[in-house]
């Protein structure tokens, strides 16, 4: 289950202890969110949130996914239901491919956010389509 913890808490330590100062990943239930609807193309920053974004292929042929905040940051876009013909999604900010494609269900793709500079960059595929 999900834990919650209030602060300030109470640590007792014999060495350093270090905080990170940016903490990418944020707790949530469920953490998986679903673009709502199948018109819907663009993967927008409220949705790069969680760390996983289920998104149901329609009719729609291509959209887009929006650069994220925090350097390190993974997301995973999934397709659990397809009955387009293909759709492709354009980062705007990215590096080593232009787009990639849901051409089926069931298929995945893994990305970590770089940099403003670099933008995102690949690093699992399932099934998808790069260009």
């Amino acid at each position: 289950g999900v834990q919650t913890c209030a602060l300030p808490i109470s640590y007792t330590s014999t060495g350093a202890v270090k905080f990170a100062t940016n903490v990418i990943a944020s707790g949530y239930i469920a953490g998986v969110t679903t673009v709502p609807g199948t018109t819907v193309t663009a993967i927008s920053s409220a949705y790069l949130a969680f760390g996983v974004i289920g998104k149901t292929v329609g009719s729609e042929t291509a959209g887009t996914l929006a650069d994220a905040t925090k350097v390190g940051q993974m997301v995973t876009i999934h397709c659990p239901a397809f009955t387009g013909t293909s759709f492709a999604v354009t980062p705007t900010t990215k590096t080593g491919f232009t787009s990639f494609a849901f051409t089926a269900a069931k298929q995945s793709i893994t990305l970590m956010w770089l940099d403003v500079t670099n933008g995102w960059i690949i690093v699992g595929n399932n099934g998808c389509t790069i260009a």
